[in-house]
């Protein structure tokens, strides 16, 4: 009974931290297969808290391209988005499961610091 109730809490505390993860990022823009992600400023200094988000906006798609931004910036819009937004682009996120490809994920080595396990978004490295 103890391991049944401990398993449960366990499964709600999950719930719960995954639900407030959800309703602190927000998903600002959508073209096509492509998504534009903002999370907090105050995360954005943390890769898989900006990971985490860009893979929940590309939950339920089969081909998903999640591109990640503070907070602290204006709005990108368009695709592409204008060059400036390009340069403070947190990371990017790819799914295509079309294509057999379940994650790819890559970070802004110029905000980041550089990971073996995480390749650097075009251009930061």
């Amino acid at each position: 009974m103890k391991q049944q109730l401990l398993a449960l809490t366990t499964f709600l505390c999950t719930l719960c931290a995954f639900q407030a993860h959800a309703q602190q990022d927000q998903v600002i823009g959508q073209y096509g297969i492509h998504v534009y992600v903002m999370v907090p400023t105050d995360k954005a200094g943390d890769r898989n808290y900006v990971r985490r988000a860009a893979e929940h906006a590309c939950a339920s798609k089969s081909v998903c391209y999640a591109s990640v931004w503070a907070e602290s910036l204006d709005r990108p819009e368009g695709v592409p988005p204008h060059p400036r937004y390009e340069e403070n682009k947190l990371a990017q996120f790819q799914r295509n499961r079309n294509a057999g490809v379940e994650a790819s994920f890559a970070a802004n080595c110029r905000l980041f610091k550089k990971d073996i396990n995480v390749p650097c978004l075009t251009g930061t490295d």
